[in-house]
């Protein structure tokens, strides 16, 4: 009777006789598509596998359901629900005024007031954490979010994927790179004048980057004395090894 009922067509997928989960989700999610999920949990890893669909939906509510096996993970029966990430990642709150995009190596944990986002192949995780802190984009999202009821910009996930990302060849991201590595080591080490100095030639680069015929008509490139100047310093480190 059991092996009767679990060949019986059906909309629920188990993963097993009835289906793949994530097989029906590639079939039926469509672009702009709204899209409500009921599980008790979703990896980083299914998410990676659907990312080419979900990325173009247009919004996705996951209630979380509380598995039978809860107990033996959860003993102290939290009230939140927290992902553990171990993977490289950019990590930021929800609600803030200021850009606040940070750079995790560690693993993770992050509550419901929190996203994260691992880079797709060929943009590097640095280049596009100098993009997403940029005042470029800061002024952006205030375009295009909405505000909490006390005026802080919500940066949900929604309006973060809506960001455009220039698609430059890695060679030319590596400027970018090495300017947040100067930012992350001035911070480090509580140098706030010198990391201030480096956020302000990261806009300038960012604002290059979008707007190259606006700096071409008032002749400033700063992504040039940046390459230049970035260079040197690397034929130099060169000449002491």
């Amino acid at each position: 009777m059991n092996n009767e009922q679990n060949n019986i067509p059906s909309s629920i997928k188990d993963n097993r006789k009835r289906g793949s989960v994530g097989n029906f989700l590639k079939e039926e999610i469509g672009n702009g598509n709204n899209l409500s999920i009921v599980s008790a949990y979703f990896t980083i890893y299914a998410y990676n596998k659907l990312r080419d669909k979900l990325d173009n939906i247009e919004n996705l509510n996951f209630l979380f359901g509380e598995p039978a096996f809860i107990k033996t993970v959860d003993p102290e029966g939290k009230n939140y629900k927290e992902f553990k990430i171990e993977d490289d990642k950019i990590i930021w709150i929800e609600l803030t005024n200021k850009a606040k995009f940070a750079l995790c190596k560690d693993e993770t944990y992050l509550l419901n007031s929190a996203y994260f986002l691992i880079p797709p192949e060929k943009i590097g995780i640095k280049y596009l954490l100098s993009l997403l802190n940029s005042c470029v984009l800061e002024f952006y999202i205030k375009i295009i979010a909405v505000t909490s009821g006390m005026g802080t910009i919500g940066w949900i996930n929604n309006y973060v994927k809506k960001f455009p990302i220039p698609q430059i060849p890695s060679q030319q991201q590596l400027p970018f790179e090495i300017i947040v590595d100067c930012i992350l080591f001035a911070k480090e080490n509580n140098m706030k004048t010198e990391a201030s100095t480096f956020e302000s030639v990261i806009d300038g680069m960012v604002f290059n980057l979008y707007f190259p015929d606006h700096m071409k008509e008032r002749k400033i490139d700063v992504l040039q004395f940046a390459e230049k100047d970035i260079e040197e310093v690397m034929q130099a480190k060169s000449l002491k090894n």
